[in-house]
């Protein structure tokens, strides 16, 4: 994203961040990590999270707050990150449990949704964005 200057920063380890109409979010060096975005394409009001550990920050707690404050029937959301690294079966068995448990939370709290779910191959780091603007979630790669 080149320009960002009208964007909301969550940084690392912050649960679910709320926006305002008008105002887009981001997060970025998700690699293990996990992010999560929630708009409401009625309100222009949105949620954006990273998630460096689920139960640590009450990931099913926070689906809650959004779905007793939005709609579901109007909703777009998009995860992104939790990628692998090669011949480290461990790691890639945590990261693959919590990208299950994202993905059965938010499928509970928000079956009448449209849910993405892009999550990152082999050692890529990605960053999300909503760009309110064009009304879609954005991944790139990053660079850094």
């Amino acid at each position: 994203m080149k320009n960002i200057d009208n964007f909301m920063e969550v940084t690392m380890g912050q649960s679910m961040k709320k926006a305002d109409a008008g105002v887009s979010q981001y997060t970025t060096y998700l690699k293990p990590c996990l992010g999560v975005g929630i708009y409401n394409l009625k309100t222009d009001e949105s949620y954006v999270g990273h998630y460096t550990d689920l139960m640590f920050f009450n990931f099913d707690k926070d689906m809650e707050v959004v779905k007793k404050d939005f709609s579901a029937s109007n909703l777009l959301i998009f995860t992104a990150g939790g990628s692998f690294e090669k011949a480290d079966k461990i790691y890639n068995e945590s990261v693959l449990k919590d990208r299950k448990y994202v993905e059965k939370v938010l499928k509970e709290n928000f079956s009448d949704a449209k849910i993405n779910f892009r999550w990152s191959g082999v050692g890529e780091i990605v960053d999300l964005y909503l760009d309110k603007g064009k009304k879609e979630f954005v991944v790139e790669r990053n660079r850094k």
